[in-house]
Formats: structure tokens, C-alpha cells, sequence
């Protein structure tokens, strides 16, 4: 018999006998997402469907995003991983799943990259409790952030300038002013991403107040100021910038007779230095509130005492581009009647919102009169009972019709609330909103935004640092049926 080497012998046995740590498994499963794709755009729930393979059992499969696990996890096939982003902030995320088998090994899919874009709502307050702060207008700005205009202090104010992003973060926070009263009601974003603002100032200028231009940069730095006026009491309210890179401002004028005014308007450079003005207007108080161009000419809606039938009411001026007058209307009854805002509609005549008192000297009635091109009313619609705290802003909806931002008088709390109306083409109120607590809260200016939702700004004694002495700057965003969060 032939001898079997002993190396051969243990070779032998070596093959022969089960080898211990051949089942000994240490890769991952093989795991790979398959809904959403790479740099899909997600909103709301977004389901995420993967598949994952491994010659054991799978223990589960868990999703991170942004390197974090986020705690959602499955068990079972098929693997689908629920991630609710209500709350979330718009923007960039990237995800991955890890999967796990029962021997404790583990893998990572690919990550993908995702856009999160939500329909943003929100309900936010900016203040310190020993000032009182207060939105007067906002604006949607080129980067899809926002610009609310507002002021700041307690007796003697300032203008103050606050800058967010798109989801209502702020991003800075600028004032300007001196030691007296100094106030600014509009706002536009200019050519150079910057801002234009008009209002009045007492700590500066020729007299009591003046008309006062501030033109900022895209960080609210001051670019340049310019004051214009008398000694008496002048103040600058819509601004609008001119094809030529100048401005043209609306506002009001101390005239000849002290006591009164002129409805106002000026032509000024890009450096704000005056090229031309003029005034318009009789022996009453004559202001204007609001400008609008057209193709050829500008429309200017404001006041008048001089003309009309009694009391103050609602004019409408169009110049042409020398300040020369085309035409006039006036609109009203034997109350004070104030022209407030103007847009065009859709038949190229123009929506008129205005306000009456009609319940004494701080009450008042909201008034939408639609004329045609040439300043010819063809129907009102009146807002009826106990109101108050004048509305300032009247926009067109995305869906149609038009939406408008004032405040309303609740018998229940004694105080006031924000009151957002939509509207359809023809005047008449499809829903109303209101929005506040139980202490005085006020709406004054609403603008639609790029995702169809608005944004409005005002005050509120109810929310924020809740000083019964002093109100918060107040910011929302809703969405198309005027729907937020609230606090």
C-alpha cells in the first residue's frame, strides 16, 4: 500500500472537514433607492422606494438626510420610507438609505439631491418689549426674500428697514432717523437691487415735515437722502422708478394759504436731485396718496377738499410726463372720502380702494369703486359697519379677483384685528380673514407672491413680547386661501 505523504494527509483533511468561517458574512446588503430620482423637486409627504438585497435576512432599512439620521425606518418589504417635511425649510437636501442585515452588517445607497419646495406659510413677530414696532408696507424682492418697511421707537420714531429670506428669517435690520419723527409708509426694490423709500422727516429739512427720499442698498446701507419741502408741513407718499433711472414721487405740499395743502408731485434724479415738480389743487386740502404709470402719462389718486361734493373726496388725476393735466374725477359724498391705492383691471380701466368716514374721525367705511380708462365710476362696493384703522393696500389675487389688507373693530375683545377680504372681478367679498388676539392688531399692506400665496405686514399687541405698552412689527404668510400659521 502506498504511503499517503503527511503534508498530503493534512491537505487532505483540510477539504475534507467544514471549513468554520465559511458562512462567516461581512458585507453590506446591496441597497439602491428607487423613487424620488436624483434631483427631483419634492413637496409635502415624500415616499422614499428603495430596494435592498443580502444573502442573509434584512434587519431593516433606516433614511438619513443630510448626514442625520432622521428615524424613519422599515422592516418589511416593499421598503417605502415616509418623510414629512411640514415645517422644513425650502431648499437643498440630500439623502440616503442605510440598510442593515441580521448579522449586523451594513450599506448606503447612492445619495441623492433634492429640492424641497414647499407651499410656505408662516406667522412670525419682530420687536424688543421696550419699543414699539409696526410693518406699514412689504414687498416681495428679486431674490425671493421680502422687504418690510415699517417704524421703530416710542414717541419720537424712526423709519426702520427689515430684510428675511424667503421663509420670513431675518436677514438684517436697518433704521434711519434723527431725534424727532420721521416716518415712511412705501417702498420699491430699484434697478440695482437696492431700495427706494419716501416718507417725511421732522429731524431733518425746512420745517415741520418735509418730504423725505432715501435710497439704499441691497444691504439697507444708506446710499443717498434728499429732503424737499417748506417751512411748513410736506410729506412724500408712493414712489415709483422713472425709465430713465430718476423717480417720480406723490405726496403733499404746504400751500400759499399755511393751513392747506396741494396734492404734490416731483421729478427727481438718480441721485435724487430735483428736476421738476408741481402742485395741484384750490382752496381746500388737497393730498395725494398713490401714482401709477401708464403708457404715456402718469394717474395720481388722492384727495380733495376744494372740489367735489363736500367734505374731503376721492380724486383721480392723469398727467402727462410734464406733469400737465389730461383729465380729473372726484368720487364721494358729503363724508370724508380718501383715496388710498389704485390698480389696473383687466379692461384697462382701474380698481380705486378708498375710505369713508362714515362713523367719526377714527372710523371708518372701505370702499372699492371700479371706473373705466378715462376716470368714469361704473360700480362701487362698500365694506358697511363699525371698522376702523384706514386699509392701505389693494393687489390683484393669482386666482382672479383681488385681495385687500385693513383692520376690523371686534365688539367681542374691544380691539382691533387684521382683515384680509378677497374679492372677486366684480366687487363682490368671497371670504374674509381676520387674524389677531385680544389686544389691538393691525393689517396695512398685503402683496401676492411669486407662489401664489400673499404676505402681510402690520402690528400686533397680542403676539411677540405681548407689552401691553408697545406693539411688534407683524409678518405672515398665507397662502392662497389666506390660511397661516398661528402662534
Amino acid at each position: 500500500m502506498k504511503k499517503i505523504s503527511l503534508s498530503l494527509f493534512t491537505l487532505l483533511i483540510w477539504f475534507g472537514c467544514e471549513n468554520p468561517n465559511k458562512d462567516l458574512d461581512t458585507n453590506g446588503p446591496t441597497t439602491s433607492i428607487l423613487f424620488p430620482e436624483n434631483n427631483s423637486v419634492v413637496s409635502d409627504t415624500v415616499i422614499f422606494v428603495c430596494e435592498s438585497v443580502d444573502e442573509n435576512q434584512i434587519l431593516r432599512v433606516e433614511l438619513w438626510i443630510n448626514n442625520d439620521s432622521s428615524g424613519i425606518t422599515d422592516t418589511s418589504e416593499p421598503y417605502e420610507l415616509k418623510w414629512i417635511t411640514k415645517g422644513l425649510e425650502n431648499g437643498t437636501y440630500n439623502a440616503f438609505i442605510k440598510a442593515y442585515d441580521t448579522l449586523g452588517n451594513y450599506s448606503t445607497s447612492d445619495t441623492v439631491t433634492l429640492f424641497l419646495d414647499n407651499f410656505l406659510i408662516f406667522n412670525k413677530t419682530f420687536g424688543n418689549p421696550n419699543e414699539s414696532e409696526i410693518g406699514y408696507a412689504v414687498i416681495q424682492t428679486s431674490d425671493m426674500g421680502y422687504a418690510i418697511l415699517g417704524s421703530v421707537g416710542t414717541e419720537n420714531k424712526d423709519i426702520c428697514l427689515l430684510r428675511t429670506d424667503y421663509s420670513g428669517n431675518e436677514l438684517w435690520f436697518q433704521t434711519y432717523g434723527g431725534s424727532q419723527h420721521d416716518e415712511a409708509r412705501h417702498i420699491k426694490q430699484t434697478k440695482d437691487d437696492g431700495f427706494i423709500i419716501s416718507g417725511f422727516t421732522k429731524s431733518y429739512g425746512f420745517g415741520e415735515e418735509d418730504a423725505w427720499i432715501i435710497k439704499v442698498d441691497a444691504s439697507g446701507l444708506m446710499d443717498w437722502n434728499a429732503k424737499f419741502g417748506t417751512p411748513g408741513n410736506d410729506r412724500a407718499s408712493q414712489v415709483l422708478q422713472d425709465d430713465d433711472g430718476g423717480y417720480i414721487i406723490v405726496g403733499e405740499k404746504q400751500s400759499s394759504t399755511l393751513n392747506q395743502s396741494d396734492l404734490w408731485i416731483l421729478k427727481i434724479s438718480s441721485q435724487g436731485e430735483l428736476s421738476w415738480e408741481k402742485t395741484y389743487g384750490g382752496d381746500g386740502d388737497d393730498k395725494g396718496y398713490d401714482i401709477r404709470k401708464e403708457y404715456n402719462s402718469f394717474l395720481l389718486l388722492g384727495s380733495t377738499s376744494s372740489y367735489g361734493n363736500g367734505g374731503h373726496d376721492i380724486w383721480l388725476l392723469n398727467i402727462d410726463h410734464n406733469g400737465d393735466e389730461i383729465w380729473s374725477n372726484t368720487y364721494g359724498s358729503s363724508n370724508n372720502e380718501y383715496g388710498r391705492s389704485i390698480i389696473n383691471t383687466e379692461d384697462e380701466g382701474y380698481l380705486i380702494f378708498a375710505t369713508s368716514e362714515s362713523f367719526g374721525n377714527d372710523n371708518t367705511d372701505l370702499h372699492n369703486i371700479k371706473v373705466d380708462s378715462v376716470g368714469s365710476q361704473q360700480w362701487i362696493r362698500s365694506f358697511g359697519g363699525f371698522y376702523g384703522k384706514n386699509g392701505n393696500v389693494l393687489q390683484k389675487s393669482p386666482i382672479g379677483g383681488y385681495v385687500l389688507i385693513s383692520s376690523r373693530y371686534s365688539f367681542n375683545n374691544n380691539s382691533y384685528n387684521m382683515w384680509l377680504i378677497k374679492m372677486a372681478l366684480n366687487g363682490d367679498t368671497e371670504w374674509t380673514k381676520t387674524f389677531g388676539g385680544l389686544k389691538n392688531d393691525y393689517g396695512f399692506s398685503i402683496a401676492t407672491t411669486l407662489d401664489g400665496g400673499y404676505v402681510i405686514t402690520g402690528g400686533t399687541e397680542s403676539y411677540g413680547f405681548e407689552n401691553a405698552d408697545f406693539s411688534d412689527l407683524w409678518f405672515l404668510k398665507t397662502d392662497i386661501d389666506g390660511n397661516t400659521l398661528y402662534p
